[in-house]
């Protein structure tokens, strides 16, 4: 083997894929191999991957820098600027596509993380300027069908007519407990399943987000990763071609009649939910604070109804739904937070500051929401509509665009509202508070 790599005609067709081969084989292997005999073959990587890379053949040049320096690394040594060599080769690819190829900015994306590795700024900054210039200027190709949705707006409508009839804490019940307002995660599972063996593609190609300002937000490669995507995709369906219609009308209708308003909300999540319930903390200093979060959600309630209100008393007001998805959001993540904390599941992490020091943080919403002892705490329905609303990249994304402020304000619309205090409505029915943690207002007044 050792013969084949040094001696085999440079020349031949088979020469890059023999000595890839050859070499990887015998880093996986268990030889025992001089380091002297490593350092030629780092040598013989370096000069085969230089000579791709002379007549533009990129790919097979990233293969062998790669190769060579795993090479390096069993011997502990660097013998060349493997990082910077593979930075190159993918900058040559980038300038190889179109500005429009969707695959330049990909090259681009990767050519930026190696010399970042290089610790080459002017280089990094270089080339971020260029991802800004090819971000803005990828294609996508649309694929659009017409579909007739009067009759099925109408049946949401005799649907949303009936249910107001009702009193509001039965309204109310039905926004948290109706299963049939959302999409149940067993028939998503089924349909995606169902699909991927309809289309065999879908099952085996990997798929990228892309957000609205084009950047690569997450990618779905492996097998799970791709069952999971199919399943996300399958939900938005649902969700777009049929329930928010469903659960606009509900809240419209139950809105415009009177049925719902801050008051009867107010009340019943007071009466009904934990919301209203006082909950006591031991905070540093030995100290307890007493909180409960209906006071907390109640100003972004407030906000909608004021909203709802001008609009159905003046039609052609457009209601601004700005602060009360930015302040439901944001408190979404804090409710959520409390139920793990409150169910013993650990909200914080251990890091490093940049000095190696030990610091802690809070776990995020994304982070909270795929804890494995989480699933627990919530029926699978639920939690797949909270990820899908709230943090999903394939979803709606809300928290982390609001957080982040990449939301625009078409996105402010009635149904993101909706869909949101239907989030707000269903937590509300988990009861995660002990009688050790809830406190009476007479309590919380005398400390």
């Amino acid at each position: 083997m050792k013969r084949l790599v040094r001696e085999f005609n440079f020349q031949s067709s088979s020469a890059f894929v023999m000595r890839a081969r050859l070499i990887s084989h015998m880093l996986e292997g268990k030889f025992k191999i001089s380091p002297e005999t490593w350092k030629e073959f780092s040598q013989i990587c370096y000069d085969l991957a230089g000579k791709f890379f002379e007549d533009r053949d990129f790919h097979r040049a990233i293969d062998l820098f790669e190769v060579g320096e795993k090479v390096d690394n069993k011997l502990g040594s660097e013998t060349h600027d493997w990082n910077r060599a593979i930075a190159e080769s993918y900058e040559g690819l980038m300038n190889q596509r179109q500005e429009s190829d969707l695959a330049a900015i990909h090259f681009c994306q990767n050519a930026i993380d190696y010399y970042r590795k290089t610790k080459d700024d002017k280089k990094v900054q270089e080339l971020e300027k260029r991802y800004e210039e090819l971000r803005g200027k990828q294609k996508f190709q649309h694929f659009t069908q017409e579909i007739d949705l009067t009759e099925y707006r109408k049946q949401c409508r005799e649907i949303a007519e009936k249910v107001c009839v009702e009193e509001p804490e039965k309204i109310i019940s039905v926004l948290v407990n109706d299963k049939g307002l959302l999409p149940k995660l067993q028939d998503m599972e089924a349909r995606a399943e169902e699909i991927a063996k309809k289309t065999v593609l879908s099952s085996i190609a990997p798929v990228s987000i892309t957000d609205h300002r084009g950047h690569t937000a997450e990618h779905f490669s492996t097998e799970d990763e791709r069952k999971y995507y199919r399943i996300l995709e399958q939900y938005a369906f649902e969700i777009n071609l049929g329930r928010q219609f469903l659960v606009n009308e509900i809240f419209l209708k139950a809105v415009q009649c009177g049925k719902l308003n801050i008051h009867t909300v107010i009340d019943c999540f007071e009466r009904k939910s934990w919301f209203g319930k006082n909950i006591r903390k031991r905070i540093p200093g030995g100290k307890f604070v007493t909180y409960n979060w209906l006071n907390m959600i109640a100003p972004g309630l407030n906000e909608y109804f004021n909203q709802m209100k001008a609009h159905f008393l003046e039609p052609a007001y457009e209601p601004n739904f700005v602060l009360a998805i930015d302040s439901l959001t944001l408190k979404i993540e804090g409710l959520i937070r409390d139920i793990c904390s409150l169910s013993g599941i650990t909200t914080f992490y251990m890091a490093k500051d940049k000095q190696e020091r030990n610091i802690v943080r809070e776990k995020d919403i994304n982070r909270l929401l795929r804890e494995e002892a989480i699933k627990k705490l919530f029926d699978e329905d639920d939690l797949l509509f909270f990820k899908f609303v709230l943090v999903e990249k394939a979803g709606l994304n809300l928290r982390h665009k609001i957080a982040h402020c990449l939301i625009d304000y078409s996105e402010y619309n009635v149904t993101y509202m909706h869909l949101l205090l239907l989030v707000l409505f269903r937590l509300g029915r988990y009861d995660f508070v002990k009688a050790g943690e809830a406190v009476e207002e007479k309590v919380a007044d005398s400390e």
